[in-house]
């Protein structure tokens, strides 16, 4: 119980190395409820409220947090937690804290002119992760002059651009094609593994995805479907 109402459920749990944990819930009162993320803070306090449905949304003026929930809570061994939340105006949200880090129609950070659009991927499916330096990594949407259904997705280590769909992968003569929210990880020293749809000549269903790793200055290729592993070959990379 809180100061607003009783728990209806909990869900989304993540727990750091200080065994604080970081998680999504509803709240329920009078038969009314509204999604929340929460965590306690250290040492052995109460939960802290960081977000609320219909509770004003921090750096966006006049915003409030639409009904529509709160996502893909994560917590670092400092106590930092960011999630992915959606505006009454409709717009995607990342947040560290109470921080805003990103949002829909707001500029892409290293893009010049553009803008970003469903930030985190699709609101329900969308993920963010964080590592220790309070560094999040995410895939956005983009808006803006030039961006076509080609080149319209990025991925974004904090505010630097890592990836974008048609540009050159590390494999020759293909180029990216889709990222998914999901298919994304991050550690301390910011390298990133993710996996890629890859499109270009001679890239067919049987080799279009490939795990990629990020070493700080550019992508190298760990693994592609249809690639020899154990005698047989690679069918399928996902996660």
């Amino acid at each position: 119980t809180d100061s607003f109402g009783n728990f209806s459920s909990v869900d989304s749990a993540r727990i750091n190395a200080a065994g604080q944990v970081a998680f999504t819930h509803d709240l329920s009162t009078g038969g009314a409820a509204s999604s929340a993320v929460a965590y306690p803070p250290p040492p052995g306090g109460g939960l802290t409220l960081l977000a609320r449905a219909a509770a004003p949304a921090p750096g966006t003026p006049g915003e409030f947090f639409s009904g529509a929930g709160f996502f893909s809570p994560q917590i670092n061994t400092g106590g930092q937690v960011a999630y992915l939340g959606e505006l009454s105006n409709g717009d995607n949200v990342l947040y560290v804290d109470t921080t805003l880090v990103a949002r829909d129609k707001a500029a892409a950070p290293g893009l010049a002119g553009l803008t970003l659009d469903q930030v985190g991927g699709a609101p329900t499916g969308g993920r963010v992760e964080l590592n220790d330096a309070g560094t999040t990594l995410f895939v956005s949407g983009l808006e803006g002059p030039g961006v076509t259904a080609a080149n319209n997705s990025v991925v974004y280590l904090g505010a630097n651009p890592i990836a974008r769909t048609g540009s050159a992968s590390p494999i020759a003569g293909a180029t990216f094609a889709a990222f998914s929210g999901g298919d994304l990880a991050l550690n301390d020293l910011n390298r990133v593994a993710l996996v890629a749809q890859l499109a270009g000549g001679g890239i067919s269903p049987l080799n279009d995805r490939a795990l990629l790793f990020w070493d700080g200055s550019g992508w190298q290729l760990i693994a592609r479907e249809g690639d020899p592993l154990a005698g047989s070959l690679i069918a399928g990379l996902v996660g």
